[in-house]
């Protein structure tokens, strides 16, 4: 059975899978980690979010405050459940890894995690469009 991940189609009944789904989770959390950072930083160096869209029209209105907690709440439970399932899944699996009692935990939160990252960008690309294009 195949199971659509970003994109790329990631087979799910080889030993061989599973290392490439490893790897592939953990690059892509590394680059993450250094756009998430260098985002962090790029904000305070601006001044942050509110000062950066206070050209809004939506400047101060509760729907770009609200818009804003949002989306900073998902980022941060994303980014949360997204170093637990990989700290956990790198200490409870074996190297190579294969499955075994974790499989059911982890299947739940990576999907729980895959949630949260589509929420994020979906509300991501909200809170650009009133904070910077309106």
């Amino acid at each position: 059975m195949d199971y659509p991940h970003l994109g790329l189609v990631v087979p799910h009944d080889t030993g061989s899978s599973i290392w490439k789904h490893k790897r592939i989770q953990v690059i892509l959390a590394a680059i993450l980690a250094i756009v998430i950072v260098a985002f962090e930083v790029d904000m305070r160096l601006s001044g942050g979010i509110f000062e950066m869209t206070k050209e809004s029209r939506f400047a101060g209105t509760p729907f770009l405050n609200a818009s804003i907690g949002v989306h900073v709440l998902l980022s941060i439970l994303t980014t949360i459940s997204w170093i637990v399932l990989i700290t956990l899944s790198l200490r409870r699996f074996p190297n190579p890894p294969i499955p075994g009692p974790f499989s059911r935990a982890h299947r739940f939160w990576g999907k729980f995690g895959m949630l949260t990252m589509a929420l994020t960008g979906i509300t991501g690309i909200e809170l650009y469009v009133i904070g910077f294009a309106f």
